[in-house]
């Protein structure tokens, strides 16, 4: 999931979603996009309940593109 961020909330943004369940990590990146996340869900309904839900929801996002792997 790449993650950008409001202005100066980089670094809170990310230790708030390290605290999410089904985040396995997130990290500060450079470029276009602020942070990089790794969700792993079971089911792509859980999927869209941890983004939409929870990622979405936490303070300091901006916007955010979700690229799925199988």
């Amino acid at each position: 999931m790449l993650i950008r961020c409001e202005i100066d909330a980089v670094l809170s943004a990310v230790e708030r979603i390290e605290g999410i369940e089904g985040v396995v990590r997130v990290d500060a990146v450079t470029g276009k996009y602020d942070a990089v996340a790794e969700v792993e869900a079971e089911t792509t309904d859980k999927l869209r309940e941890i983004v939409a839900g929870e990622i979405h929801r936490t303070d300091g996002i901006a916007e955010t593109a979700t690229c799925i792997a199988t």
